[in-house]
């Protein structure tokens, strides 16, 4: 049982408060790429697509570059889309 006042925690361990997270964007919803990859992981083979209706910032996208894996996606905010096209610039180029 958690304390008053403490942040609430997900079933996955994570916080869901942005400002826990190591990389932060914009997105008031951003997942840690490491819970994606676990995802991408547990229900993916190398080579697969995958869609997300729901980009956000790209960080599934993300996860499926890290783990050979092919990914499409739909955003209809087009700040979310220039930070998405950015960070996935970045993870191709290894910066």
């Amino acid at each position: 049982m958690q304390s008053a006042g403490q942040e609430p925690r997900r079933s996955l361990g994570h916080s869901k408060r942005q400002e826990y997270y190591i990389e932060k964007t914009i997105h008031p919803r951003q997942f840690p790429a490491e819970l994606i990859e676990r995802l991408v992981l547990a229900l993916t083979q190398t080579g697969d697509w995958g869609l997300d209706p729901f980009l956000g910032v790209g960080t599934s996208i993300i996860a499926a570059i890290r783990h050979e894996r092919r990914r499409g996606g739909a955003e209809i905010v087009p700040r979310h889309i220039e930070i998405a096209k950015e960070r996935i610039n970045q993870e191709i180029d290894g910066t």
